[in-house]
């Protein structure tokens, strides 16, 4: 947990966040938002499966940050993504201490978890762009304009 938000203060302060973000930038080009949203979700679901939740969303969002202000969308149309796709961690006994639980029990195995786990994952994926293009657009006008203090900075 505390190696994860050191990393993630790394990547903050030694401008690896934001080299990222513009790496990013050329490779998601043409994507889209539902592209790059989906994306961005399967894979900081992925990136939760070995990592804490918590040190998932400190390493990502600041990349995401990064990405959004590189390509002018709304930052919360990656952020609010990102940040529930970090909690994402169904699959493995490693992703969760409550995982961990249930696989040392001895009453699953692996590929049981594996099965019921990637099958949560890919619903909640699916859930979590439908509701980031319809409350989420609702809520905060993701897709409307950019706003003022992204385009001109702090």
């Amino acid at each position: 947990f505390g190696g994860g938000l050191a990393l993630a203060k790394g990547f903050a302060v030694s401008g690896l966040s934001g080299w990222i973000g513009g790496q990013l930038e050329s490779a998601l080009q043409g994507a889209g938002n539902l592209g790059m949203v989906a994306i961005i979700i399967a894979v900081v679901a992925g990136l939760t499966e070995l990592t804490s939740n918590t040190a998932t969303a400190a390493m990502a969002l600041p990349i995401v940050a990064s990405l959004s202000q590189a390509i002018e969308v709304h930052p919360l149309l990656l952020m609010i993504p990102a940040t529930l796709a970090s909690s994402c961690a169904f699959v493995l006994p490693v992703s969760t201490p409550p995982n961990a639980i249930v696989y040392g029990s001895g009453r699953i195995t692996i590929m049981e978890m594996i099965k019921a786990g990637l099958v949560m994952e890919i619903l909640a994926m699916f859930l979590i762009v439908v509701l980031t293009f319809t409350m989420g657009a609702i809520t905060f006008d993701l897709l409307g304009e950019v706003p003022d203090w992204l385009v001109s900075g702090p």
